[in-house]
């Protein structure tokens, strides 16, 4: 079986993404980012071995090691905690890089539409993200601004 390049790429950014929020866990003193980061990245660990295991059971090759962008990415994350520290208000950064995440699943969902187990998968991996999103804002609102529209709103 032939599978969809958008799950590869799925998978790639899957792996980046957790790699950004390890790498803020090392220097974020915020017990609440940390909290939030470690459930991402459970997640994105959970995603990611879910997405290997259909790869290899259709004999592809599943080791993605990540993105070449991925070194960048890491970087301008790590530049951005420094400039504008790891804190609550580092969370709008991440939310909008979720943002792409959420399209990568669009992506994939549509091209593995002729393999019903494997969309069911991803769909229940893209609702799960949507909820941890959600939280990651509402954890912003709650602790700066009242209640009112948050950034996410368009997503349900």
């Amino acid at each position: 079986m032939a599978f969809p390049e958008s799950l590869k790429t799925l998978q790639a950014e899957l792996i980046d993404a957790r790699r950004r929020y390890e790498d803020v866990l090392r220097v974020t003193a915020d017990r609440e980012v940390a909290t939030l980061f470690l459930e991402m990245v459970e997640h994105r660990m959970r995603a990611e071995r879910q997405i290997r295991e259909i790869l290899g059971a259709a004999g592809a090759d599943d080791e993605a090691p990540g993105s070449f962008l991925s070194f960048v990415q890491r970087a301008v994350a790590n530049m951005r905690a420094s400039v504008a520290g790891t804190g609550l208000e580092s969370l709008p950064a991440f939310v909008n890089d979720e943002a792409q995440i959420l399209l990568a699943y669009n992506n994939a969902i549509d091209e593995c539409k002729p393999y019903r187990a494997i969309t069911d998968v991803l769909e229940s991996q893209r609702a799960a993200l949507i909820g941890m999103i959600v939280k990651m804002d509402h954890t912003r609102f709650e602790e700066t601004e009242p209640r009112g529209g948050t950034a996410v709103e368009s997503l349900h």
